[in-house]
């Protein structure tokens, strides 16, 4: 039974974007979970890795739904949608906390060793609070393996990486709505219902009409 009230096109659109920012978040995802990044745990947790290929699992089913609609396909892919959409969230989640650690992480290695009085006296605030509130941040600041230029790198792919998982979530949230829009709406309708119309229609274009149905009653009973 096939759905004919389902947009195929849009969704095999919206698995397509969901593979393209699938594959940029696998791709991005490598070097975020290297040693190289300073950006722990968040980075080694492999969130872009793991999260780009849900994201592209999930962009080829929505391919093959578009090109094969059925209620079976329809509700595997609203629930699956829904849990990229989950994902796409905690991704942007996570790497805007990634980015934001790294930032001020810099910042505060920046600072040290400065001359001015005002640096100083920020650089000695900021630490306190770091070290109290972040230590995670305060560490990788005064960690020996912490290489700048490598560092700001790391800044520019975790932000990179919630980009992805703010579209990611979007083309999800398109996807499942769509499929949502077959599923909980009551006037469902398929080639079935469709096939058992024309065949009710043929039958009623078969009965006699009206007139010649009224004739013959009226011959019946002036016969009795």
């Amino acid at each position: 039974m096939r759905l004919t009230n389902f947009s195929g096109t849009k969704t095999i659109v919206m698995g397509a974007f969901l593979i393209f920012w699938g594959c940029a978040s696998f791709s991005l995802g490598i070097p975020s979970a290297t040693i190289i990044n300073m950006s722990y745990p968040y980075g080694h947790l492999g969130y872009g890795i793991w999260c780009g290929i849900f994201f592209a699992f999930v962009g080829i089913i929505n391919i093959v739904l578009g090109c094969r609609t059925t209620p079976s396909l329809v509700i595997w892919g609203l629930f699956m949608n829904i849990f990229a959409c989950v994902l796409g969230v905690l991704q942007t989640a996570l790497g805007m906390a990634a980015a934001n650690q790294d930032f001020n992480a810099m910042k505060l290695r920046d600072m040290e060793g400065s001359d001015n009085p005002d640096v100083i006296q920020k650089y000695t605030e900021l630490s306190e609070f770091y070290r109290e509130f972040f230590p995670m941040t305060y560490r990788i600041a005064n960690s020996k393996h912490l290489v700048p230029y490598i560092h700001n790198g790391t800044v520019a792919v975790d932000s990179l990486l919630a980009i992805c998982g703010i579209f990611a979530a979007i083309f999800a949230a398109v996807a499942a709505s769509s499929c949502a829009k077959v599923t909980c709406c009551p006037n469902i309708k398929t080639d079935l219902d469709t096939v058992t119309v024309v065949s009710s229609v043929h039958h009623e274009g078969r009965q006699k009409p009206t007139s010649q149905m009224l004739h013959e009653n009226a011959g019946f009973q002036s016969q009795q």
